[in-house]
């Protein structure tokens, strides 16, 4: 497993193309084979914490690439991060 110089394990599927950072740990990356994906520190509900790649935004919209604007907003399952991104910006919900 793949450790960031902070200790976090990256559960990061490979494979991206492309990744636009937002800024404190979050991104979204694209896949020539799928849908883009958002990546995140996660602040898991057993308390451990990892780089990974959460959810799928195959339902969501991508309204434009420069600067990255995303419909709906996006939520993590696992810990209460939820937001949007507007103009290449994490906006937190």
């Amino acid at each position: 497993m793949t450790t960031r110089p902070d200790g976090i394990p990256v559960l990061v599927k490979a494979g991206w193309t492309e990744r636009v950072d937002l800024g404190e740990g979050r991104a979204v990356l694209f896949y020539d084979d799928g849908p883009a994906r958002f990546e995140h520190v996660c602040h898991r509900v057993r308390d451990d914490r990892a780089l990974i790649v959460a959810p799928s935004l195959e339902n969501h919209t991508i309204v434009s690439r420069d600067p990255l604007t995303i419909t709906a907003s996006i939520a993590c399952w696992d810990c209460p991060i939820h937001g949007w991104v507007r103009d290449g910006q994490w906006v937190p919900a």
